[in-house]
């Protein structure tokens, strides 16, 4: 499963992204661009691997800036893997 998600630096100086990490060796996540200037926008995109995984699952990535105001925000996707021939 892929999903990207996309986001804006709305602050008026640079936006640098310090660190993304998922919650498990399952998910893996991909930034565009660590550093972003006002008004420039970026992706992560993130591939969350099924396998063995059937049923409702709840992922998240843990995105770390130098955003003053909330440095760490929590991106979470959630799937319902229905196993083949079900």
């Amino acid at each position: 499963v892929n999903y990207t998600f996309t986001f804006t630096n709305k602050g008026t100086s640079e936006l640098i992204i310090k660190d993304v990490k998922s919650s498990c060796g399952c998910t893996a996540a991909l930034l565009s661009n660590s550093n972003l200037k006002p008004g420039q926008e970026g992706t992560i995109k993130v591939e969350f691997d099924t396998k063995n995984r059937a049923g409702k699952n709840t992922k998240t990535i843990t995105v770390q800036s130098n955003d003053p105001k909330d440095p760490t925000k929590i991106l979470t996707i959630y799937t319902d893997v229905i196993k083949k021939g079900s």
